[in-house]
């Protein structure tokens, strides 16, 4: 009888054990990492085929300034598409209003657009965080060749590609244009400024 019931509760702890264990790792699956994309709505967005721009025509660029391990830092609108998530496209103040026009390859059809609205950089030499320090764009309006356009709200502290999936669009271009942005995380000198280290479309 008491075999029995120390069987019994072996089995118990073991089954309550397994449980636990399955738990985590489901937690763990559903948890997005750097460099994963979330919807606006914090989902995954389905999968789709990207198409990367030919060029980005915008009105505002800053200069080049330097990490903190004195190496020079560049800000040119193609590194919003290198898929290098520590370089960006920097434009110094607000943002609000700065318009980015994206070409892309004839015949394109886009279902899924999507950014990411910060410094993603983490600095090389001293481990510094910039995403936090400059501005963070919190809504846009994405406007493509047909005229229609979408609004986007974006998540302020996600580091990763926030993406919304929109009715199937034709056209060789889209426009970019931010509507508003957070407040500096940092008064030092330079951190007034937005940046976007990577901008994405997707087509069905």
């Amino acid at each position: 009888m008491i075999i029995l019931i120390v069987l019994l509760l072996c089995l118990t702890l073991g089954a309550v054990a397994g449980m636990i264990l399955l738990l985590k790792s489901d937690s763990r699956a559903a948890a997005p990492g750097f460099g994963e994309s979330v919807s606006s709505s914090g989902s995954r967005p389905s999968a789709g085929k990207l198409v990367t721009p030919a060029r980005a025509k915008l009105g505002c660029q800053a200069p080049q300034t330097t990490d903190d391990g004195g190496h020079p830092v560049y800000y040119a609108p193609e590194q919003m598409f290198d898929a290098k998530p520590n370089t960006a496209w920097r434009c110094n103040g607000n943002g609000i209003g700065q318009a980015i026009t994206f070409t892309l390859p004839d015949q394109t059809t886009i279902n899924a657009v999507g950014l990411v609205n910060g410094y993603a950089k983490v600095d090389p030499a001293s481990g510094a965080k910039r995403y936090g320090e400059y501005r963070r764009i919190t809504e846009v309006t994405w406007t493509f060749a047909n005229g229609s356009t979408f609004e986007q709200s974006l998540h302020d502290g996600v580091t990763t590609l926030q993406k919304l999936t929109i009715p199937p669009q034709p056209g060789d271009t889209v426009t970019l244009t931010i509507n508003a942005s957070s407040q500096p995380g940092s008064t030092a000198r330079g951190r007034n400024a937005v940046l976007i280290s990577e901008v994405s479309f997707s087509q069905p």
